[in-house]
């Protein structure tokens, strides 16, 4: 199964009222999914 990283950030940019840093974002996905 492929997740596509920038429709995590998305989500998480849009659940976050967009206060997340889309860099910051990007980087703990990449640890939780790495």
């Amino acid at each position: 199964m492929k997740i596509t990283t920038n429709g995590l950030i998305k989500q998480v940019i849009k659940a976050s009222k967009v206060k997340a840093n889309p860099t910051q974002v990007n980087e703990l996905i990449k640890k939780l999914i790495g």
